[in-house]
């Protein structure tokens, strides 16, 4: 059981990663939702791995994108692409 929150794994950064260059990539590790393990392969850490399932469970209990983007507090165009990238929705073409 956790007592106190310096006992929690949750490493956050206070300035960006070097090699980042997208602002998601920076705000991601900074968070401490992801950490890379070596060159070109991330994992997620307990924050990011929660908040990946949480979104998985959401989708696949048939709430729309909408509820889902309030839920998460996020915009829903920004759902609809992490949507896309766990191949859960086709990606719009064109």
């Amino acid at each position: 059981m956790v007592r106190r929150q310096s006992e929690l794994f949750l490493p956050t950064l206070r300035d960006d990663p070097a090699d980042a260059d997208a602002i998601s990539h920076k705000l991601l590790v900074r968070a401490g939702m992801i950490r890379q393990v070596s060159a070109g392969l991330w994992s997620f850490l307990p924050a990011g791995w929660r908040t990946h399932t949480q979104l998985t469970q959401l989708f696949r209990a048939g709430n729309a994108v909408r509820q889902i983007a309030a839920t998460l507090q996020r915009q829903p165009s920004a759902i609809r692409s992490r949507l896309a990238k766990l191949n859960l929705v086709e990606r719009k073409t064109g």
